[in-house]
């Protein structure tokens, strides 16, 4: 009984949308009165959409949704959206039901109804009468003694609607003109709205008030729907409105007067969200900024700033996959403004650099500092030397890199860009660490002291990080210690919970230093188990492997065996790591065993096999010799 009435309470989860009908309890799905037998992942998908209507749902979002725990392609995303198409008797070049927003997810297009908006609006159909309000700003059609001209508004708007009406069957268009009121009888509408003209579009030859008999009460006593166009012309409003008909005349996008009021609210803001995109995206916070973004492209996808801003943000998140796609989109986009053109290359540049290709990087900023120049964009040209800078280094052309990195420090304090000089100060730090590390050192503490001032906490936390390193690896452990505190305090502000790990890691790592091997590997222990709970895998990796080598300081070999077994999540790049192997082995008093184990490594990383991994295989040489054991800290 209980059961019954908890059923009849219960909302009903049954969907009209366009053409097809839902049914989420029963999983069902109609098409008029026909039952469609749609795969189960074709189900699935309609279902997730209907669901997150007007969200659109990013690929990743789509992937793990539908293959929980599964590694799937993008090609197996895109057959499934071809199949569903498919299905709903979609077309993907002009879509009624799923809309792909490349390089970012899907979208349902068609509004879904439940039975009680379904039942309204079929009765309100034959009443509503679509609207155009065209507020017209042109000071040409404004200024004194050019009055408004009806007849070649009328004239522009035929014409861009002759290249859309054959595709609009049933349309029928009628114009209806105000011109501009004399001083004390503006109209109540034409001041809510500042329209002088509306285009009135009616999908229903009975919707439509017989011309000659249309007054403005009229309008405001029934139900419309409102769409805005503000143009500086004539042409520019036939062109506007030529883009904006289809969207009119699509009878699955219906907007009530409040919902289109909000949404004109939300477009003004689109500009707004965007700059706030940018300032996160420069101020490393590349989540923030993809949230801002999306949402600017859920309203509006062709915003091409936005698309441009959301692949560097991509970029920053490492998932270059899908900051390629959006990337090469954007690129094969014509006549894209030369700023956002290069603004992409930046993208480009950065990803091969990610990608290790830093030979391409190099020569692609190469051609950006030229392109920057001749837009004459000093930010851009300063961000363009860093990135070239920073590749030039990467390929081991030090003197190039600092003399770039210089010149780009030099621009930004003629600019005073304080975030670009600090930038560069870092990546100049980053240069001279090899050569001279007092002067990196003055590099790093610059770029801190500026990042501290500007706020910008993911900054001051990379700085003082590697002030940390440097100062650790010269043993000034108290001076490392406070700038891993700084850092530590800064991801923890930004909610950085990766490399606020990793500042706990050298925390530890400093007290094993100086020599406190045991507790050091029992706050190690700790700490992993706190990372795996996190599920922060790296950083539990990472911890593992210097809990490995604390245990191996203490002479506990067998409590160090469960840490080093673990290199088959992560391939470490520095031999240090792999080495912990061979030193465990000799710990556990097999010296012979470890030199063989040292120098099958020495093989495999001979140009990153350095002085103290040599001086490492050198002890258990002379152990295996000589037969006596000596303690080896490491």
């Amino acid at each position: 009984m209980l059961r019954e009435q908890a059923a009849e309470t219960m909302p009903c989860r049954r969907f009209h949308f366009g053409d097809h009908f839902i049914d989420l309890d029963q999983r069902l799905i109609y098409h008029g009165n026909l039952l469609l037998e749609p795969e189960r992942k074709e189900y699935e998908l309609i279902a997730l959409l209907v669901e997150a209507y007007p969200r659109t749902l990013t690929r990743r979002a789509l992937m793990d949704a539908l293959w929980p725990s599964q590694e799937i392609s993008d090609a197996a995303l895109a057959q499934l959206i071809r199949r569903t198409r498919k299905l709903l008797e979609d077309d993907a070049h002009n879509p009624r039901y799923l809309k792909t927003i490349h390089g970012i997810g899907v979208r349902l297009l068609a509004r879904p109804l439940d039975e009680k908006e379904y039942r309204e609006t079929r009765q309100q159909s034959s009443s509503v009468t679509r609207v155009l309000v065209i507020p017209i700003v042109s000071a040409e059609m404004q200024a004194p003694g050019n009055p408004f001209d009806a007849g070649r508004l009328k004239s522009e708007f035929a014409k861009a609607l002759s290249r859309k009406i054959d595709s609009c069957r049933g349309l029928r268009v009628q114009f209806l003109l105000k011109t501009i009121p004399r001083p004390g009888q503006e109209d109540p509408l034409m001041e809510q709205y500042g329209c002088q003209a509306l285009l009135q579009i009616g999908l229903l030859s009975n919707s439509l008030p017989r011309k000659g008999h249309v007054e403005f009460h009229w309008l405001r006593s029934r139900k419309v729907e409102i769409e805005k166009i503000e143009a500086n012309s004539l042409t520019e409003m036939a062109d506007q409105l030529q883009q904006l008909l289809p969207l009119l005349v699509d009878r699955n996008k219906h907007r009530t007067h409040e919902e289109s009021e909000n949404l004109s609210a939300e477009t003004t803001d689109l500009q707004e969200m965007i700059r706030q995109g940018l300032h996160q995206l420069s101020r490393r916070s590349p989540r923030e900024a993809e949230s801002l973004f999306l949402k600017v492209l859920s309203i509006d996808e062709n915003q091409l700033e936005a698309r441009a801003g959301l692949a560097s943000a991509l970029e920053q998140m490492n998932r270059p996959e899908e900051a390629w796609s959006l990337v090469d989109e954007l690129l094969a986009t014509a006549n894209l403004p030369p700023l956002l053109r290069l603004r992409t290359r930046r993208v480009c540049c950065n990803l091969l650099y990610t990608a290790g290709d830093v030979e391409a990087s190099s020569t692609l900023a190469r051609e950006l500092i030229d392109e920057a120049e001749k837009l004459g964009n000093a930010s851009e040209w300063v961000q363009v030397l860093i990135q070239y800078g920073s590749s030039e280094r990467a390929c081991g052309r030090d003197r190039v890199a600092i003399q770039t990195l210089e010149k780009a420090i030099r621009m930004a304090r003629e600019n005073k860009d304080g975030m670009s000089e600090a930038m560069a100060l870092l990546n100049l730090g980053n240069t001279h660490l090899s050569y001279d590390q007092a002067l990196a050192l003055s590099c790093f503490e610059q770029s801190e002291l500026i990042f501290d001032a500007l706020q910008l906490d993911n900054h001051q936390a990379v700085a003082n990080f590697q002030i940390g390193t440097l100062l650790r690896n010269r043993n000034e452990l108290s001076r490392a210690r406070n700038s891993f505190i700084k850092a530590r305090a800064c991801f923890h502000r930004t909610g950085d919970e990766t490399n606020l790990a990793r500042a706990d890691i050298e925390l530890i790592h400093i007290e094993m230093l100086k020599g406190d091997y045991e507790k050091s590997a029992e706050k190690f222990e700790t700490l992993i188990g706190e990372l795996e709970r996190k599920k922060l895998e790296f950083p539990a990796w990472l911890a593992r492997k210097f809990c490995a080598r604390a245990w191996l300081n203490s002479h506990c070999p067998e409590k160090a065996l469960p840490h080093i077994e673990t290199e088959r999540n992560f391939v470490p790049s520095d031999p240090a790591y792999r080495l912990l192997k061979a030193h465990y082995l000799y710990e556990s008093g097999s010296p012979d065993a470890a030199v063989r184990y040292a120098e099958e490594l020495k093989t495999d990383y001979q140009e990153m096999w350095q002085e103290d991994h040599e001086k490492l295989l050198q002890s258990y040489r002379r152990a295996r010799d000589t037969g006596v054991w000596v303690p080896v800290t490491i």
